[in-house]
């Protein structure tokens, strides 16, 4: 048998190969709808245990999608949630994030694109729109947690990122 976990169930070990009970898993993913890396932090475990169970029992996992409506619906894991900028606070972040491009210009002339920066904090325009060898690129440039998943429509032959830290 299993080491009792903090629950104080049978199986809860990190270690354990015992399953949770399927109605504990379903109470805890489906109706107080924690994720699985919670989930795992609350009775020891691993989150990928935590998924195989889940997939064992049937229990079908969120996507994406239903997962990040989770997270904005409840504020979890967001400590920013509910709170706003204020817009002193926008035009320092703006003006911080215009002298980034302005930093990385003189990088991008010297490799041979002709270079028009942006610098408007929106996800409808890229940081800066760079042109070499008759190609058009979207240039982002971020500091830390980027999200690589933006897409622009429409114009641009490839999206370049530049991450500083």
């Amino acid at each position: 048998m299993g080491e009792t976990g903090p629950l104080g169930i049978l199986g809860m070990s990190r270690h354990s190969r015992e399953p949770i009970p399927k109605t504990m898993l379903r109470q805890l993913y489906l109706d107080e709808q924690l994720s699985p890396r919670r989930i795992a932090k609350k009775l020891g475990v691993s989150r990928h245990k935590i998924k195989d169970w889940l997939n064992n029992y049937g229990i079908p996992l969120r996507d994406l999608k239903q997962a990040n409506k989770l997270v904005n619906r409840n504020g979890a894991n967001n400590s920013f949630f509910g709170k706003r900028h204020t817009e002193e606070t926008k035009k320092k972040i703006r003006e911080h994030h215009n002298e980034l491009i302005m930093q990385e210009l003189p990088f991008l002339k010297a490799q041979g694109f002709k270079i028009i920066p942006i610098g408007l904090r929106n996800f409808k325009l890229p940081d800066i729109i760079g042109v070499k060898d008759g190609k058009i690129f979207a240039i982002e440039i971020d500091r830390g947690n980027t999200n690589f998943r933006k897409t622009y429509q429409g114009d641009f032959d490839d999206i370049i990122w530049i991450v500083r830290k």
